[in-house]
């Protein structure tokens, strides 16, 4: 999948109406999405490299935003030089390998979380050129991912809190748009949760979750409840192969 998103910070609060939080919670969100407006534009386009701030809701406190820098950091890394080597390889997890692979396996153990975008980028290759197309729910709701958290703290006493997006295998739809992928063999898309699925990937205050379950959780979403806009005009450079 391409590394950028869409997010945003006072509409996660439409997110949480949404799953059912009562009006003080509610309230007490507008205070917190109000406290970081500076540090967060209200709608941006974040590329991951730039390892931009993400408000995610993790299962330890998942009432409350948290802002994690995008590229997770593992616990074990013990410099400076290490965490920033780590984290371009780290801004998505396979979710396939998520409990194999040493980066993610304590994370994805115990540190689970759900991030609100509004939309998500994705590039269709023909010839030497790429077209971007902006992928995002048809009812124009929030956009919730799922994903893994650390907080590493080094040696020398610098922390990262930081984050990775949980993939999955492409749905029909991401398969025709994510032709070339980068580094895979098979097209991939970012792990979106429906909203009966969300409180089953947290499972607030469980360290050891049942893996299965997580695994049963990590699989493409429904295409027919996404659209893809492209972000050029087709009848100037390419036509559409579907």
């Amino acid at each position: 999948m391409c590394y950028s998103v869409d997010y945003l910070t006072k509409r996660s609060i439409d997110y949480a109406k949404r799953r059912g939080y009562d009006e003080a919670t509610v309230k007490e969100l507008e205070k917190e999405f109000d406290s970081v407006r500076e540090a967060i534009p209200p709608h941006i386009k974040a590329q991951g490299f730039a390892h931009p701030d993400l408000p995610a809701f993790p299962n330890n406190d998942p009432f409350h935003v948290t802002l994690f820098s995008w590229g997770l950091v593992p616990f074990w890394v013990k410099s400076e030089e290490e965490a920033l080597q780590i984290r371009n390889k780290t801004l998505n997890a396979r979710g396939e390998s998520l409990f194999d692979k040493a980066a993610f396996r304590e994370a994805a153990r115990k540190r689970r979380c759900l991030i609100m975008v509004d939309a998500f980028y994705e590039y269709y290759h023909s010839g030497s050129k790429a077209y971007p197309f902006r992928i995002r729910l048809k009812k124009g709701e929030p956009m919730v991912l799922g994903g893994i958290w650390e907080h590493c703290v080094l040696p020398e006493g610098k922390e990262y809190r930081t984050l990775s997006i949980v993939t999955t295998a492409a749905n029909e739809l991401l398969a025709k748009i994510h032709n070339r992928p980068r580094g895979s063999k098979d097209p991939r898309m970012p792990l979106i949760l429906p909203k009966e699925l969300e409180d089953k990937w947290l499972m607030p205050g469980k360290e050891e979750p049942d893996r299965k379950l997580i695994e049963e959780l990590i699989r493409p979403y429904d295409a027919g409840e996404l659209e893809a806009e492209p972000l050029f005009n087709p009848e100037k450079q390419i036509e559409i192969p579907w």
